[in-house]
């Protein structure tokens, strides 16, 4: 749900004028008390954002140009309440055991890695590695001599061993 508290909605439109292609940003703002809906620009503002970028890139304006957009991009900003990250941190409390081990290259030569799982892992665990923490879209290597240790809101911190407070 939008505050009242003004939308800025951005449009660039890119149009072609007797085969130069140029592109015109043309910005609404909604005003605080506003309304809350945006309202999209008409054709005299597109075409006088057009013109003005043209006259800027080229230094004139050409007679009987035809003007054709070619792509039209939008992206809208808001305010909205803050949102409370601890709600997405991992729930679970029980101690997590790695699912796998398996062999990795460090600093020439091979070390046996455990493999957790790092949406599993409870808030306030802290590994020493080497350790691969996996995830559906990403997976972390602890390196030996650092450490992980999972905040508050579900990241992982990691940081040397000598440095953890």
């Amino acid at each position: 749900m939008w505050r009242d508290e003004g939308l800025s909605v951005f449009i660039r439109d890119k149009g072609e004028l007797s085969g130069k292609i140029i592109s015109a940003l043309v910005t609404q703002r909604l005003n605080k008390g506003g309304d809350p809906f945006w309202k999209r620009p008409d054709h005299d503002t597109i075409n006088a954002a057009f013109d003005a970028a043209y006259t800027q890139a080229f230094g004139r304006l050409l007679k009987n140009g035809v003007r054709r957009i070619l792509n039209l991009r939008s992206a809208v900003t808001g305010k909205r309440p803050k949102f409370d990250l601890e709600t997405l941190a991992p729930t679970n409390s029980d101690p997590v055991s790695p699912k796998a081990t398996r062999p990795v290259h460090f600093a020439g030569q091979w070390e046996e890695t455990a493999i957790y799982e790092r949406l599993s892992l409870p808030i306030g665990t802290v590994i020493d590695g080497p350790v691969i923490l996996e995830q559906p879209d990403t997976t972390v290597l602890i390196e030996p001599g650092l450490q992980g240790r999972v905040d508050r809101f579900g990241n992982t911190i990691i940081e040397r061993i000598g440095d953890v407070k």
